[in-house]
């Protein structure tokens, strides 16, 4: 699955040629009522500043991953995602349980949640909605300067 491109069939005596390539896709991540909401589109690479002019109004975050796909005559045969990136929030605020309880102490539900799920720092989306902040997530501004990243749990790097 390393390879860029795969050729396939007339080799294995099956006429119809096939040809697999590994194609990057961005996948942006909305408010939804119960769980987000996510609309994936193909890309050339990985570079967020090229993804941020172009991220939906009601879009919070996005991410990248990979996903081989094959051409086989009329068909395109996708295979697994693969390869997920961290999540980018843009104009987000990282908050701590301390945060949390100082600035929202009615928010008895985000609390239980973050000590139960032993989350030790959410991000406030520009939507206002939470979300858990983990390893491989950052905070980005829509110019592309990172505000934070979650270098590891213990370790938040802000900017």
């Amino acid at each position: 699955m390393g390879q860029p491109t795969r050729e396939m069939g007339k080799k294995a005596g099956m006429g119809t040629k096939t040809v697999a390539k590994t194609q990057t896709y961005v996948e942006y991540i909305f408010p939804g009522s119960l769980f987000c909401e996510t609309w994936k589109r193909p890309v050339k690479g990985r570079d967020p500043l090229l993804v941020l002019p172009k991220l939906p109004v009601n879009a919070f975050a996005f991410r990248f991953f990979e996903r081989v796909e094959a051409k086989h005559g009329n068909k395109l045969l996708r295979g697994e995602r693969e390869n997920d990136s961290g999540t980018f929030f843009v104009d987000a605020e990282v908050m701590t349980l301390e945060d949390v309880n100082a600035k929202m102490p009615e928010a008895g539900t985000l609390i239980r949640n973050m000590e139960g799920n032993m989350w030790e720092v959410i991000v406030k989306t520009r939507m206002g909605n939470f979300q858990p902040f983990e390893k491989g997530d950052c905070i980005l501004r829509r110019d592309g300067k990172v505000l934070a990243a979650a270098k590891n749990l213990k370790g938040l790097e802000r900017k």
